[in-house]
């Protein structure tokens, strides 16, 4: 789910996948192309870089999935996603 300033991602993560590359290589291929894509993000936001350098990584542990998901799917109502329509 997309936020104006988060996104929520659910991932099922082999163990040999680092939470921390996992989120650098999201972070970089989006960025790239979402400048490749929008060349005036650069511009708008005054950035060279789309995301922050933080992020939240929480394990499921006995939580259902479809909980997570369940969750996930509300936070659109949650945001004011009109907010991004500037940037597009």
């Amino acid at each position: 789910a997309l936020a104006v300033n988060h996104v929520h991602l659910c991932a099922r993560l082999r163990p040999r996948h680092a939470p921390s590359e996992v989120m650098r290589w999201i972070k970089s291929i989006t960025s790239a192309n979402a400048f490749a894509t929008y060349p005036q993000l650069r511009e708008r936001l005054g950035l060279d870089r789309l995301w922050g350098r933080g992020f939240h990584v929480e394990t499921l542990g006995d939580k259902s999935v479809f909980a997570i998901l369940a969750y996930i799917g509300r936070q659109d109502d949650k945001h004011d996603l009109r907010a991004l329509e500037p940037y597009f």
